[in-house]
């Protein structure tokens, strides 16, 4: 069974100290806004988080590392959150500004993303139910909220693994933004480990990771009705 045609990427991932500092950076990047999401169908209580709709059932996920709105929940509601958030790392970063942190990929069915977790637990880590905007899935989320890492080597650009357990996609509700990505480029100063990882799961053709000596970053280009633009 090929990894290649049953993991795609399902979102990219904007941490931002608030909900409206990640909405005013990605509508400032791509020339479109995030949608607020609320706990019952955008009526009433304050946006639970923010999602961009782009082609090809892909997203745009702004999470903060502030607590004034819900983050991705999970089984065990004292975990620390998901995506680095309760780092101080993370904290520090977005101090600075909002960033483009992470990606997430979809594992599609008929592979059971638990059942390949349980076959290869070093490569694929601990498998949780996660639930945000009211949708069920799961993922390999680490207990410690860090991200996903391969011998030592992650640092937001190996991606999180997720199966939605709703047969729709995350996209259904959103508006058609008429934006694509076009590119996803890493920089890590282990870029062979990202890579061999990468070849492993089926994504080496998504992600392109470059050497660096500096931190580790990554940057998305898109084709927008406005030309191409970058998020990092």
């Amino acid at each position: 069974m090929s990894n290649v045609s049953l993991t795609k990427p399902d979102h990219l991932v904007v941490i931002a100290q608030t909900l409206r500092d990640g909405i005013e950076y990605v509508a400032d990047s791509l020339r479109a806004a995030p949608v607020p999401l609320h706990r019952t169908d955008g009526a009433g209580g304050n946006p639970i988080g923010a999602r961009l709709s782009l082609w090809n059932e892909l997203y745009i996920d702004v999470v903060t590392i502030s607590h004034e709105v819900a983050q991705e929940q999970t089984a065990d509601k004292d975990a620390p959150r998901p995506y680095g958030l309760d780092s101080t790392e993370t904290r520090l970063r977005a101090a600075h500004g909002p960033f483009l942190a992470h990606w997430v990929a979809r594992v599609e069915r008929p592979r059971q993303l638990k059942r390949w977790a349980d076959q290869y637990p070093r490569r694929l880590g601990t498998i949780r139910d996660m639930q945000h905007a009211r949708r069920a899935a799961h993922a390999t989320l680490d207990a410690s909220g860090a991200f996903p890492a391969w011998r030592g080597a992650g640092d937001g650009l190996l991606p999180t693994l997720i199966q939605w357990r709703d047969a729709n996609h995350p996209t259904a509700s959103l508006p058609e933004s008429g934006i694509a990505l076009k590119a996803l480029r890493g920089f890590h100063p282990s870029p062979e480990l990202i890579g061999e990882q990468l070849r492993w799961l089926g994504l080496e053709t998504i992600l392109t990771v470059e050497p660096t000596l500096v931190e580790p970053s990554l940057f998305a280009e898109f084709e927008t009705p406005s030309g191409i633009r970058t998020l990092k």
